[in-house]
C-alpha cells in the first residue's frame, strides 16, 4: 500500500522511532481511532530494527494464549539481545488481566510463574557467558538478573489508547505504571495540509484511472484541473464542518417530536458521544475511497449513457439522410424501370420475328439436308456399279505387276541377248513397245514395196539397254496415261496364239510375265471404256451433289447467323429482364426501407427530441459529478450515524463550503436522496420494508453504497426484518449465493463467516458485540491481501479466499459504549430508529387497514403496479437505446430488428398513458388515505409520549 506522508506524521515517526531507540523506552500512542497510531509505530520498530509483536487475531484466543505470545517475546529479547516491539491496541484489550502484565513488564520486566524448565536451561545457557565477561558467578541468580536487565533493555512496548474512552481514566488509574513508564505521543487532529495531500493523492489516482492507458472505451477524466484543486482544498474545510456538527439535535431533548428517531431516545446516552467522534482520520479516508468509487461509477455511466444517447440518435440522423437519399434513388429508379419495361416488350417481339425466321430456315435448311442425303446415296450406288468389273481389271493388273516385281534381271538379259527369238518373244516385246509408246523402225516387208514395223531393235535399243530400269519402268508406268490407239493395236493381236502366256511360257518365263502385264493392262482400259459412260454419269450426279452441298452449307451458314443474332437477342432479353427484376426488387426494398423508416422515425420523433435533452443535461450533469458525489461521499462517510436534521445541517454546510471555494456542484442537491437515489432500486428496498420516510431511504442509501460494513442500531427490529428480505431476494435474483442469520454468540460464528466469504453468501449478525470477535477484525475492516487465488484475508488464522458477492450486515438494539469510539473508523454506524414520519406512515397503513381494507389493499396493489410499469418503462428504454446503439451498419436492413423498434415503442408509448392513469389512480387513493393522517399523527406523538416515559422513571 501507498502511504501518503506529511511534516506531522513524520514528526510522530520521528518522536516513536527516539523512543524505541533507548533501552526501556515504551511509547503510549494518544488519539482517536484511524488517527494513524498504528501505522506509525508499525513504521517506527521497523525504522528502528525492531522486530514488531502482535496480539493473534485467533478465535479462542485467551489469556493463556496471551502468556505464550509474551513469554516468546521476552525470550526473544533476553536470549537473542535483539529488540521486541510489542504494539496492543486498546481494541484487543479484552481482559483486564492483559493490563496487569503489562504493566508489571514495564516495571519490572518479569511475571510470576511465566517460565518453565526448559525456559530456565535456555536462558541459562544464553546468559552464561555474559556473567563470565561481567566477572560475576553464574549462579541462577546472576543468570536470571542478567536475564532480566537484557529484556528490559530490549523490550519496548506500544501501547494504541484512545483517552476519549470511558474506561481510560480507570485504567490508567489502575496502572500507573502505563504513565510513569511510557512516554506519551499524543496525536492531534490532522492538519489541513495533511488531509489536503491525502486527497491530492487519491484524486491523482482517480484521473490516473480515468484518463490513463485503457484505450477508447475508458471514460474520460470528469474533473478540470482547476475543479480537482477546487475539490482538495474543500475536502479538509469537509473534515472540520463534520466535526463540528453534534450527534444529536440541541432543540430536542424531550424527544416526543421531530425526525430524529422515536426509538433513539433511550439510546442516546449509552451510544452517542461528541459529535467530533465522527470527523477521524478514518472517517476523512473513507471519505477519499468513496468519492472516488461514486465519480468512477457515475462517471463511467454517465459517459455510457452518452454514448448511448449519442449513438441512437446518430442512427436517427443517418436514417433521416437515408430518407431523402431513397427518395431521390425512387425517383431515378421508376422511370428508369418503365424504360426497361418497354425494352423488354420490343425485343420480346423481335425475337418472335427472329423465331419464325428461324423455323422457316430450319424447315428449308432439313429439306436440302435430305435431298442431300438422298442425291449422296444415288451417287454410292453408281460409285459401287462403275467400280465393280474396274476392280476385277485393277485385281489382274496388280498381279501382273507383282510378277514383274519377281522377275530377275538375268531373265531380262536372257531375252536381251537372243539373237534369233521366237515369233511369241517378238510379239511380246513388241506389245510392251507398243504400250510404253515407243517407236519402231521400218524394214522392207515381205511384198516387194512395202515396209512393215520392226519393234525388236527398238527392244534392244531402248527397252533392254537397262534391263533393271525396264523392270522399275513397267511397275511405275502410269497406267492411265496409256493412249487408247496403244491399247487398240496391242488388242489386236492379242487373239494370236503365240501371245497367250501358255505359249509363250515355254520360250521364256520372262516373257510370260511381260505377256501377262500387257494382258492386264489391255483389259483394265477395255473395261474402264467400258464403264466410261457410268463414270461420266457418275461425275455429273457428283457434281449435282456438291451443288447441293454448297446450297446447304449456305442455308446452314444463314441458319447460323440468325440463330447467333437471335441468341445475342435473347441474351440481351434476359439483361433486361435481369436488370428489370433488379430494379423491381430495389424499388420494392427502398419502398420497404423508406416505409420502415417513416415507421421509425414516427416512433421515435418524440424521444429524438428528448434523448438530445438528455445529452445536453448529462454532459452539463458530467462536470459537476465531482461536486456532487464529493457531497454525497460526505454525507455517507461523516452523517450514516446522524439524525435527518444533523444530515441536512451537514449537507447545507458543505454546499456553503463548495460555493466559496468554487468546486462545481449541482444547485439546490442537499440530499442524499437527490445525489444517488434510483428509482427502480428505492421501490424494490421499500417492497422490502424499507419504511417510506426520506430518512429511512437515506439509511437505505447508505446501506448501499457505503464501502464499509453497515452496522445498525436497529430498537424496533425494522433493519433486520429489511436485510432479511433484501437478502432472500437477492439470492432469487442470483446476486449472491446464500444469505444466513446468526447471533453473534453462535459458537461457530467464525466458521460461517469464513464458509460464507468463500461462497460469496451475505451474512447477517443480531445483537452484534465487536468487543466478542476481534478474531473477525481483518474481516470488519476488509484488510485484503492479494493471493494466488485472488484477493483474501484472514479470520482468525485461516486465510479464506474473498469472494465479491459477500456481504456483511450487523444489527444491535443498543450500542455498547466501550465501542462508540472505535467502531466509526471499522464499520459504518447507522441509526435505523423508527422517525416520526415513518412512524405516522406505518400508523396510518395500519388505521387504514382497519377502518377501510380495501382501499389499503388497492393502494398496495396499485403502488405494486405503477412501480412494476415505471419498471417496464425503463428497461423498453434501455432496451431500444441498446438496440440502436449495437446495430452495425443501418437498421433499415434490418426488418426484425426495426419492426422489434417500432413495436417496442408503441408499447411503450401505450405503458406511458397507463402509467399516467394508474398514478392518477394512485394519488386518488393516497388522498382517500389521507383524511386518516390526523389520527396517525396523534397516534405517533402518543407512542412517543409513552416510550418517553420510561425515562422518566424506571417503574415505566
Amino acid at each position: 500500500s501507498i502511504m501518503v506522508m506529511f511534516f506531522q506524521a513524520c514528526e510522530q515517526i520521528a518522536r516513536v522511532c527516539r523512543i524505541l531507540r533507548h533501552p526501556r523506552g515504551n511509547c503510549l500512542l494518544l488519539g482517536r481511532s484511524g488517527s494513524g497510531r498504528k501505522s506509525v509505530a508499525e513504521l517506527a520498530a521497523f525504522v528502528s530494527r525492531s522486530r514488531i509483536w502482535k496480539m493473534r487475531a485467533a478465535a479462542n484466543y485467551d489469556f493463556t494464549s496471551w502468556r505464550a505470545d509474551i513469554k516468546t517475546c521476552l525470550l526473544q529479547a533476553g536470549l537473542h539481545n535483539k529488540d521486541q516491539t510489542f504494539l496492543l491496541a486498546e481494541s484487543q484489550i479484552t481482559s483486564e488481566e492483559i493490563l496487569d502484565d503489562v504493566s508489571q513488564l514495564i516495571d519490572s520486566a518479569e511475571l510470576v510463574n511465566l517460565y518453565q524448565g526448559s525456559d530456565i536451561e535456555a536462558i541459562a545457557q544464553a546468559c552464561t557467558p555474559s556473567c563470565h565477561e561481567r566477572s560475576l558467578e553464574p549462579s541462577s541468580s546472576s543468570i536470571f538478573k542478567t536475564y532480566i536487565s537484557r529484556v528490559r533493555t530490549h523490550l519496548h512496548f506500544a501501547l494504541v489508547l484512545d483517552p476519549s474512552s470511558q474506561c481510560f481514566l480507570a485504567r490508567m488509574r489502575r496502572h500507573p505504571s502505563l504513565a510513569t513508564g511510557c512516554t506519551a505521543s499524543w496525536f492531534d487532529e490532522w492538519p489541513p495540509e495533511a488531509l489536503a495531500a491525502c486527497a491530492e493523492h487519491h484524486l491523482r489516482r482517480t484521473h490516473g484511472r480515468l484518463d490513463g492507458g485503457g484505450g477508447g472505451n475508458m471514460p474520460q477524466d470528469p474533473i478540470t484541473e482547476a475543479g480537482r484543486a477546487a475539490v482538495v482544498g474543500a475536502m479538509p474545510g469537509i473534515h472540520a464542518a463534520a466535526g463540528l456538527l453534534p450527534t444529536v439535535p440541541q432543540h430536542r431533548s424531550s424527544g416526543f417530536t421531530g425526525e430524529a428517531g422515536v426509538g433513539w431516545i433511550g439510546v442516546r446516552p449509552a451510544c452517542c458521544g461528541a459529535g467530533t467522534a465522527r470527523a477521524t482520520p478514518a472517517s476523512f479516508f473513507e471519505l477519499l475511497h468513496l468519492s472516488r468509487k461514486l465519480l468512477e461509477e457515475h462517471a463511467a455511466k454517465s459517459q455510457q449513457e452518452q454514448h448511448v444517447l449519442q449513438t441512437s440518435l446518430g442512427k436517427l440522423s443517418s436514417i433521416r439522410s437515408q430518407v431523402k437519399d431513397m427518395g431521390q434513388d425512387l425517383e431515378v429508379m421508376r422511370p428508369s424501370l418503365e424504360e426497361t419495361k418497354s425494352a423488354v416488350q420490343r425485343t420480346i417481339k423481335q425475337i418472335e420475328v427472329d423465331r419464325a425466321q428461324i423455323d422457316l430456315h430450319r424447315c428449308q435448311v432439313l429439306q436440302q439436308e435430305a435431298d442431300a442425303r438422298e442425291k449422296e446415296q444415288e451417287c454410292r450406288i453408281r460409285e459401287q456399279d462403275a467400280k465393280h468389273g474396274l476392280s476385277e481389271a485393277l485385281s489382274s493388273l496388280e498381279d501382273a505387276i507383282d510378277g514383274v516385281r519377281r522377275v530377275h534381271v538375268s531373265h531380262i538379259r536372257e531375252v536381251k541377248a537372243m539373237s534369233k527369238p521366237s515369233a511369241g518373244v517378238v510379239l511380246v516385246m513388241t506389245t510392251v513397245c507398243m504400250l510404253m509408246d515407243i517407236a519402231p523402225t521400218k524394214k522392207p516387208g515381205p511384198q516387194p514395196g512395202t515396209m512393215v514395223d520392226d519393234y525388236w531393235p527398238a527392244v534392244h535399243a531402248q527397252l533392254l539397254k537397262e534391263p533393271k530400269r525396264f523392270l522399275e519402268d513397267l511397275i511405275t508406268l502410269e497406267k492411265d496415261d496409256i493412249r487408247a490407239e496403244s491399247v487398240d493395236k496391242v488388242n489386236s493381236l492379242l487373239d494370236c496364239e503365240d501371245l497367250h502366256p501358255s505359249a509363250v511360257r515355254k520360250q521364256s518365263a520372262a516373257c510370260e510375265i511381260l505377256c501377262m502385264w500387257v494382258r492386264a493392262i489391255c483389259k483394265y482400259h477395255d473395261v474402264k471404256q467400258a464403264s466410261e459412260p457410268k463414270r461420266q454419269q457418275l461425275y455429273s450426279m457428283i457434281e449435282d451433289y456438291e451443288q447441293l452441298k454448297s446450297a446447304l452449307s449456305a442455308a446452314q451458314l444463314r441458319l447460323a447467323e440468325i440463330e447467333a443474332r437471335t441468341a445475342g437477342i435473347e441474351k440481351e432479353l434476359a439483361r433486361l429482364f435481369s436488370h428489370e427484376q433488379q430494379l423491381v426488387k430495389r424499388i420494392l426494398d427502398c419502398e420497404d426501407r423508406l416505409d420502415r423508416a417513416q415507421n421509425l422515425l414516427a416512433a421515435l420523433c418524440k424521444d429524438e427530441e428528448r434523448w438530445g435533452d438528455r445529452v445536453g443535461n448529462l454532459r452539463g450533469q458530467e462536470m459537476l459529478l465531482c461536486g456532487d458525489m464529493l457531497l454525497g461521499a460526505s454525507i455517507i462517510a461523516y452523517g450514516s450515524f446522524l439524525f435527518a436534521p444533523q444530515r441536512r445541517d451537514l449537507a447545507d454546510t458543505i454546499r456553503q463550503h463548495f460555493k466559496a471555494l468554487g468546486v462545481p456542484h449541482t444547485l439546490g442537491v442537499a440530499s442524499l436522496q437527490t445525489i444517488l437515489g434510483e428509482s427502480a432500486p428505492i421501490w424494490q428496498w421499500r417492497s422490502c420494508g424499507l419504511l417510506e420516510d426520506d430518512y429511512s431511504i437515506e439509511n437505505g442509501l447508505i446501506t448501499h453504497f457505503a464501502r464499509r460494513w453497515p452496522f445498525m442500531i436497529d430498537p424496533e427490529k425494522q433493519a433486520g426484518m429489511y436485510i432479511r428480505r433484501l437478502g432472500k431476494l437477492a439470492e432469487q435474483h442470483g446476486e449472491n449465493f446464500g444469505f444466513d442469520v446468526v447471533q453473534h454468540t453462535d459458537p461457530n460464528l467464525l466458521s460461517i463467516l469464513r464458509a460464507a466469504l468463500e461462497c460469496g453468501k451475505w451474512i447477517l449478525i443480531e445483537h452484534m458485540d465487536l468487543m466478542q470477535i476481534a478474531a473477525a477484525s481483518p474481516l470488519l475492516e476488509q484488510r485484503k491481501l492479494e493471493t494466488s487465488r485472488g484477493w483474501g484475508t484472514f479470520i482468525g488464522e485461516t486465510l479464506i479466499t474473498w469472494n465479491p458477492s459477500f456481504r456483511l450486515f450487523m444489527t444491535s438494539p443498543t450500542l455498547d459504549p466501550r465501542c462508540a469510539v472505535d467502531l466509526s473508523s471499522k464499520v459504518t454506524m447507522l441509526n435505523f430508529a423508527v422517525t416520526q414520519k415513518g412512524l405516522e406512515q406505518q400508523l396510518l397503513s395500519l388505521i387504514v387497514s382497519k377502518e377501510k381494507p380495501e382501499l389499503e389493499r388497492r393502494r398496495i396493489e396499485m403502488t405494486k403496479l405503477v412501480q412494476q410499469l415505471r419498471k417496464e418503462v425503463a428497461e423498453a428504454e434501455g432496451s431500444t437505446l441498446q438496440m440502436l446503439s449495437a446495430i452495425e451498419g443501418s437498421i433499415l436492413e434490418d426488418a426484425k430488428l426495426a419492426g422489434g423498434v417500432v413495436s417496442s415503442r408503441t408499447k411503450h408509448a401505450a405503458n406511458i398513458s397507463k402509467l399516467a392513469e394508474w398514478e392518477q389512480t394512485e394519488a386518488d387513493v393516497d388522498r382517500d388515505r389521507n383524511a386518516y393522517t390526523p389520527l396517525a399523527r396523534r397516534a405517533a406523538a402518543l407512542f412517543s409520549a409513552v416510550r418517553a416515559l420510561g425515562q422518566l422513571n424506571h417503574m415505566y
